[in-house]
C-alpha cells in the first residue's frame, strides 16, 4: 500500500497571526497530529526548533524561533475535545510543556497502542507496515 499524499508541501508559518489562523480552524477538528524536532544533539540546553501540525488534510511546520508567542497552540493541546495524535511522544510533551508550559489532554500515542497491541518493532516505519501496510521512509 502507498500511502496517499496528503499535501505536496507543508504550509510554513512564521506569525503569530498565521499560527492564530490555524488554531482557530484546529478547534473544529476532531483530530490534530503533532511532532516535534528539538536540537538536543547540538546544544544545551536544547529546545523546540520546529512544531509540526497536521489538521485535516493540511500540513504546518510552526517555527517557534521566528514566531514571538505561540501560546495559542496551548488552545488546542489542552483542549479535550480534540485527538492530539503523536508517535513515542514522550519527548514532544515534555518539550512543549518545559519550553511552553502546555498542558495536554486526550493523547493518542501510536507508539504505545503498538506496544499494548504486542508489538515488536515500534518505530513509526514498522508500525505503519504493521497495521496499514504502507511503506514510508524518512525521506517521504
Amino acid at each position: 500500500m502507498s500511502l496517499r499524499a496528503i499535501d505536496d508541501i507543508p504550509k510554513i508559518l512564521t506569525s503569530s497571526d498565521d499560527l492564530e489562523k490555524i488554531i482557530e480552524d484546529s478547534l473544529s477538528n476532531r483530530y490534530v497530529s503533532i511532532d516535534i524536532e528539538g536540537n538536543g544533539f547540538f546544544r544545551y540546553p536544547e529546545f523546540v526548533c520546529l512544531i509540526q501540525l497536521c489538521v485535516g488534510e493540511d500540513i504546518y511546520l510552526v517555527d517557534p524561533l521566528a514566531i514571538d508567542d505561540i501560546s495559542s497552540l496551548g488552545k488546542v493541546l489542552d483542549n479535550d475535545k480534540i485527538v492530539k495524535i503523536l508517535h513515542a511522544g514522550d519527548y514532544d510533551i515534555r518539550s512543549l510543556n518545559r519550553d511552553y508550559d502546555f498542558s495536554f489532554h486526550n493523547v493518542f500515542d501510536t507508539s504505545l497502542a503498538a506496544a499494548l497491541l504486542g508489538s515488536k518493532k515500534l518505530g513509526l516505519d514498522s508500525v505503519l507496515k504493521e497495521y496499514i501496510d504502507a511503506d514510508v521512509t524518512k525521506d517521504k
